[in-house]
């Protein structure tokens, strides 16, 4: 998952984190209460997981999902692996948590490759968000 930071202005978004065992074991306990689906793709050859898909479902009663990260490392992408994943996971969903009726997800609208992989999938445009950042030193009260 550290591949997401690849994407089109997710450096802006997020820091870098070292995606280890302890790392995603950390991560998975933060999401405590919420109901964890997590799709991967794995190169048959090497046994190495290649890409990989999350979504949260904060109950079985849930209405609505929430897609936090797709990542391909770079030497598979282009293959449609996202676009795949994305898919299996949207379907994988409906099977689990059928009360679920939208999926929401948060993409830079400068990463074309992974709106178009949503808009593949079904996903459509409902509302933008801008996110500002700024230091609190500069603020006065």
């Amino acid at each position: 998952m550290g591949h997401v930071l690849d994407a089109p202005g997710a450096e802006l978004q997020m820091g870098s984190r070292a995606w280890d065992t302890a790392a995603v074991r950390a991560w998975e306990a933060g999401m405590s209460g919420r109901h964890l689906l997590v799709g991967a793709v794995v190169h048959s050859p090497s046994g190495d997981v290649v890409g990989a898909t999350v979504t949260t479902v904060r109950s079985r009663e849930a209405r609505v999902a929430e897609q936090h990260d797709t990542a391909v490392l770079p030497g598979h992408r282009g293959s449609g692996l996202a676009r795949w994943m994305k898919a299996r996971q949207t379907l994988r969903l409906h099977e689990l948590f059928p009360r679920v009726e939208s999926v929401t997800v948060t993409v830079n609208q400068r990463n074309a490759p992974m709106l178009a992989v949503n808009r593949a999938v079904g996903y459509r445009l409902l509302r933008e968000r801008l996110l500002v950042e700024m230091s609190t030193h500069r603020l006065r009260t």
